[in-house]
Parts: C-alpha cells; structure tokens; sequence
C-alpha cells in the first residue's frame, strides 16, 4: 500500500497493566523479549505501510530513545505528543500535521494477523473526506479467548 501512513495511538495511561506500566509506556512493554510496539511495527512493514505517526503522552521519551527516527527498524517514525490525554479523536486531529493522505489508525495495544494488503480498494473506498471503518464484533464468549467477526462500515 504505497504511499499510506498509519497513526498509532500510544497516549493512554495504561492504569489497567499497573504495575508493570507505572515506569513505563504500555507499548513499550516486552513481550517475547521486544517492546510491544516493535511487534506492531513489523506488522505494518510487512504490509508496506512504512510512514508510521506515534500519537504518544505519558513517558514518551522512553520510546523515543528507543525507536528513534525509526529507520533501525525500516521504517519512518515521527512522533505527535499529547501534553494530556486528548482521547482517540484528539489524538488523531493532534497529528494532523503528519498527514497529508489516506491513514490507517491503530490502537497501540492490538495484536493482530488480518492482511492489510488484500483490503487496499476497501481502505480507500470511503471517498475523499470518508472514512472505512473495521471492527470487530464479539460472537461467542469462551473461556479461554473472545471469537471476532469483521465487519465493515463505510462512512462519509
């Protein structure tokens, strides 16, 4: 998908993973022995998608001195501070100035295998100030894990 950016929402407070986030960024937690977001950012290389906007707030240097500009990892990162938690929309309009095109958002906490590449007409199927929407819905509870059916909602 070339020339799409993604905007990944890594601003919140992460009071819900305390203790293990009360000195550092949910995103920036490890899990198989890398932050977090490493895992999500080679999800969006591999999908081409190498213009990534952090939308961050809370001990974001820490992920900074880490990522850096992003290139160590192939890709390009700028970084859209919160200086309080602004919410998802805030968020997204506060790193307005990083995007110029279609943008994909993420939340910053997700794990996920869906394959952004087969859904390149649909991204952009929301016209010029539309928007597609993907989202899961929850269709049978079990105990060890929630089954997720994708849906999807044009809207503009």
């Amino acid at each position: 998908m070339p020339g799409r950016k993604a905007v990944i929402l890594a601003g919140g407070e992460a009071t819900r993973l305390c203790p293990l986030t009360c000195n550092t960024p949910k995103i920036m937690v490890p899990v198989l022995n890398r932050p977090f977001l490493e895992h999500l950012i080679d999800y969006l290389k591999k999908h081409n998608i190498t213009d990534i906007i952090l939308a961050v707030g809370k001990l974001s240097e820490q992920i900074e001195h880490y990522f850096d500009d992003g290139s160590k990892f192939g890709v390009s990162l700028a970084y859209s501070t919160e200086d309080f938690p602004m919410g998802t929309a805030g968020a997204v309009k506060n790193a307005e100035r990083f995007l110029d095109d279609s943008f994909i958002v993420f939340n910053g906490d997700i794990f996920t295998d869906i394959d952004l590449s087969k859904w390149k007409g649909e991204i952009s199927s929301g016209g010029e100030n539309g928007a597609s929407v993907f989202h899961y819905k929850r269709v049978k509870q079990s105990q060890f894990t929630p089954i997720y059916l994708l849906l999807r909602s044009g809207l503009g």
